[in-house]
């Protein structure tokens, strides 16, 4: 019950509109009927819910109305009863860690009346793309080096090609020799699928028209040089510019390894791994600014940058 009142959307779900064209509305009033078996002063919800894919022999409910909390188990066909008084009543669901919690706009309701609602529960699972990461390696001295991943999802392309692993050999320029052709730098992406959300806690929340200024002075602090900025800016500033807000958070190093694990041989002496997650907004966002953290160019360098783009609606982070 502690997740209940610790969490809140940032966007109330209103439960007359469908949050796409495509997906049904969380919470949808399905029947209003008079019940001759309640008082004058009495009146029931009838929540039936749907989304709920277990193999839960019982299941149970967390609850709260009007901000008062409770727990029950529910029906064979996942149906929660309420009875309480009529006027106006506001509703939080918990079922668990596996499913978005909800909350509804005030749902009213008459005297000696039953309402039956269909409650959609939305699986916290969400499929995303991990972006053009890409891998730039400076060692000291022209060295030969075996590169393996580790994705944490299905693989969508890698290039040069992978033959379960890149082995190759770097210069202290950058340049990644395959035989007779060059590269600057080596390139995978993937389809990740897991319990991923963007985060509201913690990044930055910048108008669009200044995206480009931005992202220069965050990849400037982090430690970019001026090839590996533009790299980076040109593949993300042109999908994010003409945005009202963009919500933006970073995840480094040891962060990223939800997405995919590097092993490097030999090993470098200084990894630096920058993810950014973002989602566009129609107003700005109050977030607490990220610390950057600048890259080491020592010995064997080696830095990772990628990112994925949230489309879903903005959540807050569940604090467990």
């Amino acid at each position: 019950m502690r997740y209940l009142l610790s969490i809140t959307f940032i966007c109330s779900i209103l439960i007359s509109v469908a949050r796409t064209e495509e997906s049904l509305p969380q919470i949808m009033l399905v029947k209003s009927q008079k019940d001759q078996n309640l008082s004058y002063n009495q009146a029931l919800y009838i929540f039936e819910f749907k989304g709920i894919y277990d193999s839960k022999m019982e299941r149970y409910i967390d609850y709260s109305i009007d901000g008062k909390a409770d727990r029950q188990q529910l029906s064979k066909h996942n149906v929660l009863r309420v009875l309480t008084t009529p006027g106006n009543h506001k509703f939080q669901f918990y079922y668990d860690e596996n499913h978005y919690e909800i909350y509804t706009d005030t749902l009213s309701i008459k005297a000696m009346h039953a309402n039956s609602y269909a409650v959609h529960f939305e699986s916290a699972e969400t499929m995303i793309m991990s972006e053009k990461p890409v891998l730039y390696l400076y060692p000291k001295q022209k060295t030969d080096v075996t590169v393996k991943l580790d994705i944490k999802g299905e693989p969508l392309y890698l290039y040069p090609a992978y033959n379960d692993g890149w082995d190759f050999t770097a210069t202290p320029e950058g340049e990644l020799q395959f035989g007779n052709d060059t590269y600057n730098y080596l390139f995978w992406e993937s389809e990740n699928k897991g319990r991923f959300s963007m985060k509201t806690d913690r990044g930055f929340s910048v108008k669009g028209s200044e995206t480009t200024i931005f992202l220069e002075e965050i990849l400037s602090e982090a430690g970019f040089n001026s090839k590996e900025k533009a790299d980076f800016i040109t593949y993300w500033a042109p999908r994010m510019i003409n945005n009202e807000y963009n919500l933006i958070h970073f995840e480094f190093n040891k962060e990223c390894n939800q997405y995919a694990e590097l092993d490097i041989n030999p090993k470098p002496t200084e990894i630096y791994r920058i993810y950014m997650s973002w989602q566009k907004s129609n107003a700005p966002i109050k977030v607490i600014n990220q610390v950057i953290p600048r890259m080491k160019r020592i010995g064997f360098s080696v830095l990772e940058w990628g990112g994925q783009e949230f489309k879903q609606p903005l959540r807050k982070s569940r604090n467990i």
